[in-house]
């Protein structure tokens, strides 16, 4: 029996962390339902406002201090290439 429905944004990745973390959220906390949606835009409102729970993405800026943010990860950047072939 769901017990809880949280909504959460996601930037990017939405489909190689996604079914992982509903099934971790499905052990943990069997009452709770996880609502995916895609992020599209840099807009805090809905998280502010009480209409989205969750949030993830790319921060750019000093979050605003009624908005509790703590990293997940720092990514690596690299760059590659292929061999010339002439």
């Amino acid at each position: 029996m769901v017990t809880q429905t949280l909504m959460v944004v996601w930037a990017c990745a939405v489909e190689r962390f996604g079914p992982a973390l509903v099934a971790e959220v499905g052990r943990q906390a069997p009452g709770v339902r996880l609502r995916l949606m895609q992020k599209t835009n840099k807009d805090a409102g809905p998280l502010r406002d009480g209409r989205v729970d969750l949030e993830t993405g790319v921060v750019e800026h000093a979050m605003p201090p009624d908005v509790v943010s703590q990293p997940l990860f720092t990514d690596r950047f690299i760059g590659g290439c292929g061999a010339s072939t002439h």
